[in-house]
Formats: structure tokens, sequence, C-alpha cells
């Protein structure tokens, strides 16, 4: 566990040369999966992770209604020679390495993007829920 723990560190610790640009649903903070202290260090993790000058954290709130990232989830990589993106699915995903369909995913990202809360109010929306959990 230390040395997965330790490998994690290591990943994220990368700094420029590793920008991450994420946004989550507030569902995934909402629903309570493994336990309150399951939960409360996986919040805390978060809120750490958001402090990295590399690391962009936000939220689309509930309020924000309906938005195209109910789908599933999808990750969007910059490579230096191009960029690919996987699209999760219940039974598996799938890799998209075509540039018509990485652009239409990212596309989807940045509407997704727009209804997400800003990075400081993503952080207080965390702290919300890592309240219940402390």
């Amino acid at each position: 566990m230390t040395r997965r723990t330790d490998k994690k560190k290591a990943y994220w610790d990368k700094g420029d040369s590793l920008l991450a640009w994420t946004v989550i649903d507030e569902a995934v903070l909402a629903r309570p999966v493994g336990g309150a202290e399951v939960m409360r260090k996986q919040l805390e993790h978060l809120l750490e992770l958001a402090t990295l000058s590399h690391v962009s954290l936000r939220v689309v709130p509930f309020s924000s209604g309906e938005h195209m990232g109910l789908d599933g989830s999808m990750q969007i990589f910059g490579l230096e020679d191009r960029d690919v993106a996987y699209s999760g699915a219940l039974n598996g995903g799938r890799l998209i390495e075509t540039p018509g369909e990485v652009r239409e995913l990212s596309i989807t990202s940045d509407r997704i993007g727009v209804k997400a809360a800003s990075e400081e109010a993503a952080r207080e929306i965390v702290e919300q829920y890592l309240e219940r959990y402390t």
C-alpha cells in the first residue's frame, strides 16, 4: 500500500510536465462509497490536488441541471504528437484516436465545463461534503 501511495505522489508531483484539468459532477461527491473514512480520505485528497498549480479541479453542481457528461466519463489526453481520448462505459471503455472524434469529445468537455463552478467554488463544494465525514 505504501509503495502504491508513493507512486501516486510521484505522479502528481511532476509539476509542469503534467497538467490536469478535471471536471467532476457533484453526484460523485454526494454518493457515499466505501464508508465515511474512505470518503473523508478521498475528499481530502481532492482538496490536496486542488492546491497544486498544475491541477484545476471544478465541480458541476446539481444546480446546473442536466449536462452532456451524464452519459459517462471521458478523458482527453494531450500528447506531444497528438491528442487522444478515452470514453468510459459500464463494461469497458473505448480509446479514441481519430482526430475528428477527439475534437467532438473536446467540444463536449468544453460544454460541460461551462456548467461547472469556478475552482474556488469547487473547493468550497468539496469542503462542504468533507464536513459530513469529519
